[in-house]
């Protein structure tokens, strides 16, 4: 409790925050494990007719799923996103560097 007091940002109820980001974590998930089992029906109903014109934007849709999701909680918890962005500004800085 210690450690989430000194790392808190904010008024409030650190108890609530902590609930609510993880709510959201969860229910992020949960709508994109719902659209991700969708589109994967879907596409195995579609799969027996080859002409379908879907086919290529559920693969894409499908494959969406897991890479929304980490960056769902990246952005939900702070202290990964400043490690994202932290990463973003060496690598933004590298290729600055790297003669062309």
């Amino acid at each position: 409790m210690r450690r989430v007091q000194c790392n808190g940002t904010g008024t409030g109820d650190l108890n609530t925050q902590a609930h609510l980001s993880a709510i959201k974590a969860l229910a992020s998930f949960a709508v994109l494990y719902l659209i991700s089992f969708a589109v994967d029906a879907s596409h195995s109903v579609l799969v027996w007719d080859s002409q379908h014109t879907w086919t290529p934007v559920l693969y894409n849709v499908s494959a969406v799923y897991p890479s929304g999701h980490a960056i769902i909680l990246i952005l939900i918890n702070p202290k990964l996103k400043q490690a994202w962005v932290r990463m973003m500004h060496n690598l933004k800085c590298r290729l600055r560097k790297v003669p062309s």
